[in-house]
């Protein structure tokens, strides 16, 4: 697999219901089996922020707004405390 770095900047949260702090990147995630810390990313959704950003099946995301994702959990954290709206930065490797 041939490793970049990819910066995903602007990724805008879209909204996914009527609640107040709901938020969608548009991924969906596995337990990563590498020896890296990171959220791996199993399926991207059609016409979310995330396929907007290019993410793609196999990216793993290793920071989000300059804080180390070390699991999908930590990832999915970030993504609950966030708003429809709100810009993430995300660094991963392809």
């Amino acid at each position: 697999m041939k490793k970049a770095m990819f910066l995903a900047a602007l990724a805008v949260l879209t909204s996914t219901s009527a609640f107040a702090g709901d938020g969608m990147l548009g991924v969906y995630l596995t337990e990563n089996t590498r020896a890296l810390d990171g959220a791996l990313v199993e399926e991207v959704a059609a016409n979310s922020p995330a396929a907007q950003m290019d993410l793609r099946k196999g990216d793993l995301i290793v920071s989000c707004n300059e804080k180390a994702i070390r699991n999908p959990a930590d990832l999915i954290k970030h993504l609950i405390a966030g708003n429809a709206g709100d810009i993430l930065a995300l660094r991963g490797d392809r």
